[in-house]
């Protein structure tokens, strides 16, 4: 089974994944649930997106081949694991991201703001059919932050990028699109079984107390559970 995690930097994303390896690994046996993480470690996305932190060139184009690139390499090694109907492939991003960040940036190449919605539609079109051959997940799991408390939790980051106010709230908006887009794609029925939305209180996006943070994200993440195993009973597929 295929369950991705997503939401924008600074949804709890990582926190949530840490939250859910013990409770995941009773549910299914340590051994059946393998975390993986976007873009893969040391692969060309992985480089590509350094140098681009470090003020490298950019294009989003070039950056949503190598994601997908990347991600049919993952969905390769993972058809093996997942044909064991006892295992779990849990992927901290997935092809959503793709199309709220790279989609998105595609659609902005266009300078004509009238056409901005055409354009958006465009590249997700375009970024649906590069997907062709890789199977959207199992259950996607989206955390639904606003982007004022993402923001706290990106400001505080020692590491890494740090994205302005624009930036956080662009991205918002392209998950936004995104998901509205995959509902006209698979359908209201299709969403119901496969696509979870989770808010993020606002304790867990500016790390709070750290005992009611963590008794929140505990509790999404018991929830993900009841999502991971009901889904499980759905397919048939018992831990």
């Amino acid at each position: 089974m295929y369950v991705v995690i997503e939401g924008i930097d600074g949804s709890g994303k990582t926190t949530l994944v840490d939250t859910l390896r013990p409770v995941l690994g009773k549910l299914c046996g340590v051994n059946n649930v393998v975390f993986h993480r976007e873009p893969s470690p040391l692969s060309e996305a992985q480089i590509y997106f350094q140098n681009r932190s470090k003020g490298g060139l950019y294009h989003p184009i070039v950056a949503a081949g190598l994601m997908v690139g990347d991600r049919t390499e993952t969905v390769q090694w993972g058809r093996a694991l997942m044909a064991d109907r006892t295992k779990l492939l849990v992927s901290d991003r997935g092809f959503l991201s793709t199309f709220a960040y790279q989609g998105m940036d595609m659609a902005r190449m266009v300078k004509d703001p009238d056409q901005f919605p055409k354009a958006v539609w465009s590249a997700f079109e375009m970024l649906w059919d590069m997907h062709t051959g890789i199977p959207l997940p199992d259950l996607t799991i989206y955390l639904d932050c606003p982007p004022d408390m993402a923001l706290m939790r990106v400001a505080d980051r020692a590491e890494g990028e740090h994205l302005s106010c624009e930036q956080v709230e662009q991205a918002w908006h392209g998950y936004m699109a995104a998901v509205s887009y995959l509902r006209d794609k698979m359908g209201t029925e299709w969403m119901r079984d496969h696509f979870l939305v989770l808010p993020v209180t606002e304790t867990i996006a500016a790390g709070g107390a750290r005992d009611e943070a963590a008794r929140d994200v505990t509790v999404l993440a018991q929830i993900v559970r009841a999502a991971v195993e009901a889904a499980l009973t759905q397919r048939g597929e018992v831990c």
